[in-house]
Formats: C-alpha cells, structure tokens, sequence
C-alpha cells in the first residue's frame, strides 16, 4: 500500500510544534512507504528531513522551477548527465526524455534515496555512480550540511 502526502496548509508558532511531532508519528508509522508526488510529476520516498517542507511548500525542491521551463525544450535526447543528482527527482524527470542516464552523486545518504526514487519511477535508463565529477582528476573533500542535499565542495553552500 502506497502512502502519499498532500499539500496542507503553512502552520506558525505553537501548532507548528504540534504539528512536526504529528509528522514525526506518521513518519514512523509509515517508515520508507511515505510517497510524495511532486508538481513535475515525479514519485519520491520522504527523508524525515524533508517531510515538514515538502508538505509546506507544496514543492519538490529548487529544481521545480526550471524543470517546468525545459519541459518544452528537452526531449529526445540520446544521453543526460545530471551531475550532483541528489535524490534523483531531475533523473528521474530526465528519464523520460533520453535514451540513457547518468546520475553523478558522492554522497552515500542521497545516492540511497536516488536509487530507490529511481526503481520506485521504473526508470531502467539510469546509471547512478557513486562520484563527484570534476575536471581533475583526485580526491576531494565534500562539505555535508545540515540541510539535506546542499552538501558541496565548498564550506559555504552556493545555489
């Protein structure tokens, strides 16, 4: 049985104290079975983190905006890289339109949740490595932050 979040309304001050404390229940309850469906169309697992924004936002996170802009403008491609794939949503979406991809992502934790995203979207035509891709060749240190997904190569996060 599948689980799907809906949009609810923004929720301030002492209620949304008790509405976070609802969510974490919910989270343990339904553990890796809660779904969300984004506005681009693609299904992704909720990582605990992200349950509370993803419910108040209504949104998939900082690619929705410009996936609804190249939604006319790429198609039928013969191979896409989506270089720090994160969770996967944009490989997941870049699925649909090429032949083959390439989902580059170094950080273990998203990797995990890319190639559950990835099965639970029945894309086949996706290769995930497990790298950083840069223009050297080498060791590099990766910064994790505390927001889930903005994790770098620099101590500050540039967006």
């Amino acid at each position: 049985m599948r689980r799907v979040v809906s949009p609810l309304r923004f929720i301030m001050g002492r209620e949304k104290l008790k509405f976070e404390r609802q969510l974490a229940k919910i989270y343990a309850k339904a553990g890796s079975k809660l779904i969300y469906r984004t506005k681009i169309g693609i299904d992704t697992y909720v990582h605990p983190q992200k349950l509370l924004d993803i419910i108040r936002l209504n949104s998939s996170g900082d690619a929705e905006p410009w996936i609804r802009q190249l939604s006319s403008e790429i198609h039928d491609l013969d191979i896409a890289l989506d270089v720090g794939a994160n969770i996967g949503l944009v490989t997941c979406w870049l699925s649909k339109r090429a032949r083959n991809v390439y989902a580059f992502e170094p950080i273990a934790e998203n990797a995990d949740f890319m190639k559950s995203n990835v099965e639970l979207n029945g894309c086949r035509n996706v290769e995930i490595i497990e790298s950083a891709i840069g223009e050297t060749i080498g060791v590099v240190n990766i910064f994790k932050r505390e927001a889930l997904g903005h994790h770098g190569m620099t101590q500050k996060h540039v967006s």
